[in-house]
């Protein structure tokens, strides 16, 4: 429903730049001269498509978030006071899957409890009117924007101001929310760091000789978590790299900037300015699952026993 409902509503922005166009067009006069309007014809249809969108994708966005807490209350309100008061967190969550998956129609291995049903009846005919509802809803919220935008066309307007300050307000919540989650992913790994330290010294950690963790589920520390090894074997990896890498790179600069003729240069610098862009995690994935194993198998071949997952291989 929700992909439905998206195509339609890009269907009906994509009319409502139209609609706007063609408005400030027809204002512009049978020459299209557009210096009787205060902004270019574009900027009008532009101003009707963001009106009709952004109200519609703004209460799509708060439904899908509102919906399933709503839903969850449905269902759990079918189970029974006596039932429901044993069950933890996650044995609710395997209420729900199981109801959500009686709802479907795909149903469950086994038999169903009565109150199960009832609830999966309940909840499908919730998530139908809710359908309906929401579908009603965004294609209102998205019509009436239109119209509300169409009607404030006018040769005075100034549609140009009104489009570009909505592009800074999106441009600046988008900025919002990239240092949002770099605050929130520096504040994580620094609770994580915290709760770690405090079950592993970080006289130890720093300067360990061992990495050997362990894994505990009563939060205490087993095992070595010593940091030197990993990063002498860092160092060397790098080493390693480099000394392959930067002779035959530079010889291949030198290469292509003095000696390679015309017609190699232009396909061979676009190539590897691409295979410059893919991240090196994608060439470390591809070098464990096909290089490694590769050289593992061509060294039983003659007899020498190499270690596909090793960071030398």
């Amino acid at each position: 429903m929700n992909l439905l409902l998206i195509g339609v509503l890009l269907a009906l922005i994509a009319i409502a730049y139209q609609i706007g166009l063609s408005k400030s067009r027809s204002l512009a006069g049978k020459g299209n001269n557009s210096a009787l309007l205060h902004s270019r014809p574009g900027y009008y249809g532009a101003l009707v498509a963001l009106w009709c969108g952004i109200p519609a994708f703004l209460i799509l966005i708060v439904w899908n978030l509102v919906e399933p807490n709503i839903l969850k209350h449905v269902v759990l309100d079918q189970v029974p006071a006596a039932t429901l008061a044993g069950m933890d967190q996650a044995s609710i969550e395997v209420l729900m899957n199981r109801v959500k998956a009686i709802a479907s129609g795909f149903g469950v291995t086994d038999q169903p409890a009565a109150y199960e049903l009832a609830a999966a009846a309940q909840l499908a005919k919730v998530q139908t009117i809710g359908s309906y509802a929401k579908l009603a809803v965004v294609l209102c919220a998205a019509i009436v924007g239109l119209l509300i935008a169409k009607k404030r066309v006018a040769e005075n307007f100034r549609a140009r101001n009104k489009v570009e300050k909505i592009i800074n307000i999106t441009l600046a919540l988008c900025s919002g929310v990239a240092i949002l989650t770099t605050l929130g992913i520096v504040m994580s790994m620094f609770s994580e760091a915290l709760r770690f330290f405090s079950f592993v010294s970080p006289l130890d950690f720093f300067f360990g000789t061992e990495w050997n963790p362990g894994f505990s589920t009563s939060g205490s520390a087993e095992g070595s978590y010593g940091l030197l090894p990993l990063l002498w074997g860092t160092l060397m990896v790098s080493g390693i790299a480099l000394l392959v890498s930067v002779p035959i790179g530079l010889m291949i600069a030198i290469y292509l900037a003095e000696y390679a003729s015309p017609t190699l240069r232009s396909w061979a610098k676009p190539a590897i300015e691409i295979l410059a862009g893919i991240p090196t995690i994608v060439y470390g994935v591809f070098a464990l699952m096909i290089i490694g194993p590769f050289f593992k198998m061509a060294g039983e071949l003659v007899g020498i026993n190499i270690n596909a997952t090793s960071a030398l291989t």
